[in-house]
C-alpha cells in the first residue's frame, strides 16, 4: 500500500460552467480549467510523488500531465478512473433545461442510490455496482504495485465517492459529495489503512480576483 494517495478531480470544463452533466463524455478543460490545473500542480510540486495515475478522459489526463511536468512522470491512463457512464443524461442540463423523461430518470437514480441498490442503471450508462467494481480492481492492483511511497489519482467527482467509499470514509447511501474543481484529497497510510487527512480542499486556488 503506498504511504500516500493524493486524489485530484480534474479541472473545470465548458460543460461544468453549463451544469451539463458529463459521465463518459469526453469534453477538455476549458482556459480556466488549464488554470486551475497549473496551480494545483504548483501546490503538488512538493510532493514527492513516483506514479501519476488518471483517467483517459482528456479533462483529467490534461489536468494530471500539468502534474506530471512538475516531477517529469507520464501520467498512466486507466479507463478504471473514469466518471460513471451516464447514458442518456450525459450533456442534459439538469438545473435549467425541462425535460420530464430525463428527470423522472434522475429522481430514480437518487432514489436508487439512497437505498443502496447496486444495480439500478440509467439507459445506456452503468450501475453502481459495475463503477465500483472497475475501480476497486484499479485500488487493488494500485496497492500490490506500490509497497510505499507517495501516487497520485486525477479523476473525476463521481470516481472519487466511489474511492472514498472503498476507502471506508463513506456509504454508498450517503449524500454524492461535490469534490470542486482540481480540489486536492489525501489519504495518509496509518497502522489501521488511511486516515483522510485533506478532504476537497481547494485552497490553491485564487478567488480574490
Amino acid at each position: 500500500m503506498p504511504q500516500k494517495i493524493i486524489i485530484v478531480r480534474h479541472g473545470e470544463t465548458q460543460w461544468n460552467v453549463e451544469h451539463r452533466l458529463q459521465g463518459w463524455t469526453d469534453i477538455p478543460l476549458n482556459d480556466n480549467g488549464l488554470s486551475q490545473a497549473a496551480k494545483v500542480a504548483e501546490r503538488l510540486q512538493s510532493e514527492t510523488i513516483s506514479f501519476i495515475y488518471s483517467s483517459d478522459h482528456q479533462r483529467a489526463h490534461s489536468t494530471a500531465h500539468a502534474i506530471g511536468i512538475k516531477h517529469s512522470l507520464i501520467p498512466i491512463k486507466c479507463k478504471e478512473l473514469r466518471e460513471d457512464g451516464m447514458g442518456v443524461l450525459e450533456g442534459w442540463t439538469w438545473e435549467d433545461e425541462i425535460d420530464q423523461q430525463k428527470q423522472s430518470i434522475w429522481l430514480a437514480r437518487d432514489a436508487a442510490h439512497a437505498k443502496g441498490d447496486m444495480d439500478w442503471k440509467v439507459d445506456g450508462g452503468e450501475s453502481l455496482r459495475e463503477h465500483t467494481a472497475r475501480v476497486k480492481e484499479l485500488v487493488c492492483q494500485i496497492e500490490s504495485r506500490h509497497l510505499d511511497g507517495t501516487i497520485a489519482i486525477v479523476t473525476h467527482g463521481g470516481t472519487i465517492n466511489r474511492l472514498m467509499e472503498i476507502y471506508g470514509f463513506k456509504k454508498i447511501t450517503d449524500e454524492y459529495i461535490s469534490y470542486k474543481n482540481t480540489s486536492v484529497t489525501i489519504l495518509t497510510k496509518s497502522t489501521k489503512g488511511y486516515e483522510l487527512t485533506v478532504d476537497n480542499d481547494i485552497s490553491h486556488l485564487d478567488f480574490s480576483k
